[in-house]
């Protein structure tokens, strides 16, 4: 065959070595160090201060499936399929399932709560009312019957003075509505702890408009 050459190819001898067109470096120290000693992982997350942050967010999650299952079941006996149905729609997982189970029926061992799930009332969710000056509401649970009534709210949170001020709201609402021997509670899902609130001081809204609720009855 045919061969074609063009330039020169040159070899450097260096110390007794050829190189082709570089020089060698040579590493004479390989320094190292334990990189766990040096990584720092910030903690900026106020959970991190108070409880371990698994613990918050863990109390956290299991406090609204509480509140989701509490609001979706009207008595006892629809407690295992409201929780059935949460699991199939994905919003709580199987492993989950069981935990949620035990925690609303601990909730339930206490007689005044379990009062709220019973076939004696008539068991209004999520009612909408329209409270004098603050616009629109919802009662997590209203509970009636013939004319007495039971307020109910859930609150995932700690405890403050505003949540008795919108119960007692509520409860004037319906003293304006003729319910008789109205009763207001809130119920702090975490802790498991029932208020019961006193009725407040009768409001009206400017221009003397009254609380609406936004469901019919007899």
């Amino acid at each position: 065959g045919t061969t074609w050459r063009s330039g020169e190819w040159n070899l450097h001898a260096e110390n007794g070595s050829h190189e082709i067109g570089f020089h060698p470096v040579e590493l004479i120290e390989y320094v190292t160090m334990p990189w766990r000693e040096k990584l720092v992982i910030k903690q900026s997350s106020k959970g991190y201060f108070e409880l371990a942050e698994n613990v918050v967010s863990e109390k956290v999650k299991y406090g609204i499936h509480l509140h989701a299952v509490l609001s979706r079941i009207k008595y006892h006996h629809e407690l295992e399929e409201a929780i059935g149905n949460m699991e199939k729609e994905g919003i709580i997982t199987s492993a989950e399932k069981p935990v949620i189970y035990a925690l609303i029926n601990e909730l339930l061992a206490n007689e005044v709560i379990a009062r709220w799930f019973s076939p004696e009332w008539d068991v209004r969710t999520e009612v909408p009312i329209l409270l004098p000056g603050q616009g629109d509401n919802r009662i997590d649970r209203l509970l009636i019957k013939g004319k007495q009534a039971v307020v109910v709210d859930f609150k995932t949170g700690e405890p403050t003075r505003s949540d008795q001020n919108q119960v007692a709201a509520y409860i004037e609402t319906l003293r304006q509505m003729n319910f008789k021997g109205v009763e207001g509670y809130l119920l702090y899902i975490k802790s498991g702890e029932v208020v019961s609130v006193p009725p407040g001081k009768k409001t009206k809204a400017k221009g003397g408009k009254e609380g609406q609720l936004g469901f019919g009855f007899d």
